[in-house]
């Protein structure tokens, strides 16, 4: 195993995406077609992709999609025991 494999990499919790998510443009108004946002108190980024999604009258409409992993805190899980 390489070293690089080893690493732990850096894995959002949703509630980290839904606020980087804050950050960013609208996608209808700029030419880029991937975002960086800062994850407020640590070092570290996550980065969203815009993509082309058609709305159900068939016109055409850019969205923000993040395409990592993400945790979910265990209090949002549902509680059937």
């Amino acid at each position: 195993m390489s070293s690089s494999e080893n690493k732990i990499k850096f894995i959002p919790m949703l509630s980290q995406v839904e606020e980087a998510s804050s950050q960013l443009p609208d996608p209808t108004k700029t030419d880029e077609t991937s975002f960086t946002a800062d994850i407020s108190g640590t070092n570290h980024k996550i980065t969203f992709e815009k993509i082309q999604v058609y709305r159900s009258d068939k016109t055409k409409t850019y969205k923000w999609t993040y395409k990592g992993r993400l945790f979910i805190n265990s209090k949002f899980l549902s509680k059937t025991e």
